[in-house]
């Protein structure tokens, strides 16, 4: 049995959809989309928004490797949900107005355990909540 966690969240983030810079794949029909595999916890939550929004889609590229997933947006394949605070400089966050259904809010936590962590589990997670509060500061 796992001992209870300590968690603390580290930035509240939207997910967005993200297009090529001058981009047309928002606008073909089916959407064609570039997802994560079956563990990416993005996954359930952009297909259940696209299902009720009624908008039909298809998937280009379903790995876990972003590069992999940024590229066939780079190259104006498909268009992929994202972190806002993740959005590589080459492609560009889709507006409201560009027919695709909202998609929630995230949290990103950091878990550590309640008890026995150690001395360097502390430290690193000290110095992550730091860059993280940095990172959010500088993006605000």
């Amino acid at each position: 049995m796992r001992s209870p966690a300590e968690w603390r969240e580290l930035l509240p983030d939207r997910l967005v959809w993200v297009g090529a810079r001058d981009g047309r794949a928002y606008k073909r029909d089916p959407l064609p989309v570039s997802i994560g595999d079956e563990d990416c916890a993005f996954r359930p939550l952009v297909i259940k928004a696209l299902n009720d929004a009624g908008r039909d889609w298809r998937p280009v590229c379903e790995v876990s490797n972003m590069e992999s997933l940024c590229a066939t947006v780079e190259a104006d394949l498909a268009v992929v949900p994202l972190l806002a605070s993740t959005v590589p400089n080459l492609l560009e966050v889709l507006s409201f107005g560009a027919g695709l259904p909202p998609l929630p809010m995230f949290h990103i936590n950091l878990h550590l355990p309640r008890i026995g962590a150690s001395d360097v589990a502390l430290e690193l997670s000290r110095h992550v909540r730091e860059q993280f509060a940095a990172r959010y500061r500088r993006a605000a």
